[in-house]
């Protein structure tokens, strides 16, 4: 009954937190990104500690950059996935793709991620180029 009530588009959720749950993994992180392509009103979205990985970096990409910039998720300014020791340098692409792509996204939390300061040094070129007021977290 709270997931119908989470994905009817008529339901205006705008915080949806998820921290602090490390077997959400991957997993769901995909059933999150399915949820967040029939409730569009999210403007804070709260994943840390969750299990995520670099694939769940990737879905995170597909649901927060659309096709032709249209965004599936076109309400959200802050995203908080720190605290993920399984996210790597293997998600650059997808988190360079999100800062680059994304519109409405203000705020990118990465703390306690298993990043590299090459990565980190990469992240912080991408928001330098992006003409909106952006903040990296890292």
């Amino acid at each position: 009954m709270l997931v119908d009530t989470l994905i009817s588009s008529r339901t205006k959720l705008k915080y949806l937190s998820f921290s602090n749950n490390p077997n959400i993994g991957d997993k769901g992180i995909e059933y999150l990104t399915n949820l967040l392509q029939k409730n569009r009103s999210i403007t804070f979205l709260a994943l840390p500690n969750t299990g995520m990985t670099d694939y769940g970096v990737r879905l995170l990409a597909d649901v927060l950059c659309g096709v032709n910039d249209d965004s599936i998720c076109p309400s959200l300014e802050k995203l908080h996935i720190s605290f993920n020791k399984l996210i790597t340098d293997q998600s650059i692409e997808a988190l360079i793709q999100i800062i680059e792509q994304n519109q409405t996204l203000k705020l990118l939390s990465l703390q306690y991620c298993s990043l590299s300061d090459k990565v980190r040094r990469k992240l912080r070129k991408a928001v330098t180029k992006k003409k909106k007021k952006f903040s990296l977290s890292e």
